[in-house]
């Protein structure tokens, strides 16, 4: 963004562009310890929310870096976050309108101050431009369908969008690097180096993977 959380992050929602941002702040692979600090945050104000895209696409097997962390929550809740996130964040911007040729939401952006990666929180309401219709189209999160996935930092679980519902957006923006995610994730998902949690497929309750989340 322009603002406060520093950096050309406006343009390129949902962390699909890898290295986008100047100063080098953040490097692949620290992106898990502010996924951890935003999920635990979450995950203590019982605010509903779910990874999504890069990190979403990593977690679920796709192979490649990420830059930063987004988030979808309610973002009517922000202000109850805000005094639990700023002990370990550099820097809020927002909440704010984004508006690109693929995104149009409501986001804020946060500069996470240990790892220097920007973390993203985007209104569980969106529209997105769909490359396949040609057409704008209203989609939103299904948090109840949200899968349980391990980070790989020996910690608890935290909630990411269904691996079919983020195929499923991704092919509708069809920018290069959705369409690469796309290809890694339609291949066996034994590949997946951090497959949900046993047995905690999500925190509804079910062990079977959702066929398609409400959110695009």
């Amino acid at each position: 963004s322009a603002g406060g959380a520093g950096g050309a992050h406006r343009g390129h929602h949902r962390g699909d562009d890898a290295g986008r941002r100047s100063g080098g702040r953040g490097v692949a692979g620290d992106w898990r310890a502010a996924a951890r600090w935003v999920c635990d945050i979450l995950e203590r104000a019982r605010v509903p929310y779910q990874i999504v895209g890069g990190a979403a696409a990593v977690l679920h097997g796709s192979h490649r870096s990420v830059a930063d962390v987004d988030v979808d929550i309610p973002l009517a809740k922000f202000e109850s976050l805000r005094p639990l996130l700023a002990g370990e964040a550099a820097a809020i911007e927002g909440p704010t309108d984004y508006d690109d040729e693929h995104w149009r939401m409501r986001n804020v952006e946060i500069l996470h101050a240990p790892t220097g990666v920007i973390v993203e929180l985007g209104d569980s309401a969106v529209q997105l431009f769909n490359s396949e219709t040609g057409a704008w189209e209203r989609c939103s999160s299904d948090f109840d369908a949200a899968v349980s996935m391990r980070l790989g930092d020996g910690g608890p679980a935290v909630r990411v969008i269904p691996r079919e519902a983020l195929i499923t957006y991704k092919r509708k923006v069809a920018r290069d690097v959705d369409l690469v995610d796309v290809d890694h994730l339609t291949r066996d998902r034994s590949a997946a180096p951090f497959w949900p949690a046993p047995g905690t497929w999500n925190h509804g309750g079910s062990k079977t993977e959702p066929a398609i989340q409400v959110h695009c």
